[in-house]
């Protein structure tokens, strides 16, 4: 079953989990038929908390989905083998209700939302899997088989799914609020003794036992939210994810503090509105009159950015395309809300907080009290297989590109034709562009894709580019050797660094610690420098022989490295220790931590090596650092999530990502003062400037572009 079935699909060489349908019910026509339905409608379900389904096959009644391979167990092993605290039991449900507010909005309800059908991949983020696969079995049945079988989990189903009445997106916030209670309380809200058919009962007739009573240590608000999403009719309950994910992140943000989940360090991708709650508990929640809003797919394509035409202009919107061409893997839509950047979310691996943990089950509970007779029970195997049309091509900028020469803003605001300059378009690239590097004579520009696995080259006098290039899985940060030659880009979900040549073929990852989110590389290009976040170590890696050297001990969580022009030094971001580490590079030893703003996550050293400025995520400020002394200078305010830093080659302006704001603040270094922010695209999270110091190109990770700034202030 493992090897691929009479089709002959494409090779990927990827490790996969295939499950199959009970033969049971494949024998049925109609079954087979909503299988085929079913099964294009949920391979075109592309978000990082849905477990991607990447091939089907329907032959001589075996029926089969391949879906991605997950290796850290399902969130129930999880729970029942070592516990889970009450913030790692909220992170799990918020990027549980992440998945299925995208799965909502394209019209697909999951129907058997249990701690089975949550799975964790290697760095902890969770994905929701089966989407569809009750609904497969049974189309709009909800309650039993002919023969008397349950379709579902009893322990987790709604009210009106157990009566056969329309569902909603209610529904699964209902099967997701049980799982919740479970991972905070370790016991469900209803007594699980009896048959399914005595647990069902109690879902329509008995009230839930009070989560604040079973769990005293759950904070109120966080039970109060639990409590309205178990609410008996669906119309009590909230309606949808986003507006569930909302109140939870207010309840857990005012019990742990603003960017708890930072702290945590599971990776979770929510919407922009929930990330503003979970970094600003003062943020308006949408019934409160906030902006969350967004277009649809189609008009958000389209969507036309906002500019102040007497600052930098940013060069409108490109909508892009993913083309495949497999019938077994219809085209993905692109994710739709966006939701937050990959920093610091998806780099934390500090210890969560003290709050009191429930202890988990000293053995798993029986499968009878908790998951009764499960029909949807399908076989997972794990395969070296190949799996048809996942290799993605991207569309070039140049195809959404007018005709005619590109036009360039003047320092004044105003467009006009000229023969040089960026293009008139953003340009697309991958999905969540997360950073980007230089080449050092100025010829290409490299974005990571976080969400892709890629790399996408970017020819900076043209704005042209090019195709993807596969690397490891995560991949976030870049460094380009002095001679253009080659790339190095982190993966921090394999813990790898890759090699790609400037022709764009990777080579051999290179193993480091865990978690590499920052890298540099030395002037004379001998060596990388890699930051492991989740290690608290920097990683030297000798680039002639492609080994890495031993770690060197840091600050907590460094995010960041940079080298001083001289080679002498390195400095290392710790975010969680608001420092950052100089590090002898002759001797390779840390020196005395220089303390800096809150959560510093990003580094530049000015071109004449005495001065490094550091952004303060959480303080909104850029520091500089003196570095013939190492002592700071008074912090700058910029916007809010300062994100990434770029100096122009003179020396004389710093450019500024703000990720929370879409904006992005020049600095005068000469005067150490901010301008008026620059409105951009969503969440702007990196920048470079080009050799000239003419124009930047600033990576906007919600929109999955990279936007053209004429820079009229440098030099």
């Amino acid at each position: 079953m493992g090897r691929g079935t009479e089709g002959d699909p494409p090779q990927l060489d990827r490790e996969v989990a295939i499950k199959q349908l009970p033969r049971s019910f494949s024998a049925d026509e109609v079954v087979r038929h909503r299988f085929l339905t079913e099964a294009r409608l949920l391979a075109t379900l592309d978000h990082p908390h849905i477990v991607p389904v990447f091939d089907f096959v329907e032959r001589d009644g075996l029926c089969l989905l391949v879906m991605e391979f997950l290796s850290g167990g399902t969130v129930w092993s999880r729970f029942a083998e070592v516990g889970l605290t009450p913030e790692e039991a909220c992170s799990i449900a918020l990027g549980t209700a992440a998945g299925l507010g995208f799965a909502h909005a394209h019209g697909i309800l999951h129907r058997d939302i249990n701690p089975e059908s949550l799975v964790l991949d290697a760095s902890g983020m969770v994905k929701v899997a089966d989407f569809g696969l009750a609904k497969i079995v049974s189309g709009n049945a909800t309650m039993v088989t002919a023969t008397g079988q349950l379709l579902g989990t009893a322990a987790y189903m709604s009210p009106e799914q157990i009566l056969g009445n329309t569902l909603t997106p209610a529904t699964d916030l209902y099967a997701l609020a049980m799982v919740l209670f479970e991972l905070l309380a370790g016991t469900l809200p209803f007594d699980g003794h009896g048959d399914d058919f005595a647990i069902l009962d109690r879902h329509l007739h008995d009230d839930p036992q009070a989560l604040e009573v079973v769990a005293p240590q759950v904070p109120a608000g966080l039970a109060a939210v639990v409590a309205r999403c178990l609410a008996r009719s669906p119309q009590d309950r909230f309606q949808s994810a986003e507006e569930f994910s909302v109140a939870l992140a207010d309840a857990t943000t005012s019990a742990w503090g603003a960017n708890w989940h930072v702290r945590l360090g599971l990776p979770i991708l929510p919407s922009e509105a929930v990330s503003s709650r979970l970094v600003n508990p003062s943020a308006p929640s949408p019934a409160e009159g906030g902006d969350w809003s967004w277009p649809s797919r189609t008009d958000r394509h389209l969507w036309s950015l906002p500019a102040d035409p007497s600052e930098l202009v940013p060069i409108a919107r490109v909508a892009h395309d993913l083309a495949a061409t497999s019938v077994h893997d219809p085209p993905r839509s692109p994710p739709s809300p966006p939701w937050s950047p990959a920093f610091p979310t998806a780099w934390s691996s500090a210890s969560p907080s003290s709050s009191p943990s429930p202890s988990p089950p000293s053995s798993p509970p029986s499968s009878s009290r908790y998951r009764g007779v499960i029909v949807l029970a399908l076989v997972a195997v794990a395969a070296i297989i190949g799996v048809a049309g996942v290799i993605l091509t991207m569309q070039s900028a140049a195809t959404h590109r007018p005709k005619g020469p590109p036009v360039e803003p003047t320092a004044g605001g105003t467009l006009f034709a000229g023969a040089a300059g960026p293009p008139r378009l953003p340009i697309a690239v991958g999905r969540r562009p997360t950073a980007e590097a230089i080449s050092p004579n100025g010829a290409t520009v490299y974005v990571s894709n976080f969400a892709d696995d890629t790399i996408t080259p970017i020819a900076a006098t043209t704005g042209m580019a090019g195709n993807p290039i596969r690397v490891g899985r995560g991949p976030a940060a870049l460094a380009v050797t002095p001679d253009s030659k080659t790339i190095y880009v982190t993966n921090f979900t394999d813990n790898t660094v890759t090699p790609v040549t400037s022709a764009g073929v990777a080579g051999i990852p290179i193993a480091v610690g865990k978690g590499p989110a920052g890298i540099a590389v030395t002037p004379d290009g001998a060596t990388a420098y890699v930051a492991n976040a989740s290690d608290n170590t920097v990683t030297p890696i000798a680039l002639g022989k492609a080994t890495a050297g031993r770690p060197i001990p840091v600050g907590a969580h460094p995010l960041a490295v940079a080298i001083s022009p001289d080679f002498s030094t390195a400095y290392a971001v710790n975010a969680n220790d608001n420092t950052v580490t100089p590090i002898e590079l002759a001797t390779q030893t840390a020196g005395t931590p220089i303390a800096v703003g809150r959560y510093p996550d990003t580094i530049a050293i000015s071109p004449d090596g005495l001065t490094a400025y550091v952004g303060n995520f959480n303080d909104a400020t850029v520091m500089p650092i003196l570095l013939r002394t190492n002592t700071v200078g008074a912090p700058i305010p910029v916007g809010r999530h300062p994100a990434a830093i770029a100096i122009s080659p003179d020396g004389v302006t710093a450019y500024v990502t703000n990720a929370l704001d879409n904006t992005v603040t020049q600095i005068n270094l000469r005067t150490g003062k901010g301008s008026k922010p620059i409105a951009l695209g969503h969440g702007p999270n990196a920048i470079v400037v080009t050799a000239a110091g003419r124009f930047a190109y600033v990576a906007n990770y919600y929109d999955n572009t990279v936007s053209a700034l004429y820079l009229p202030l440098s030099g």
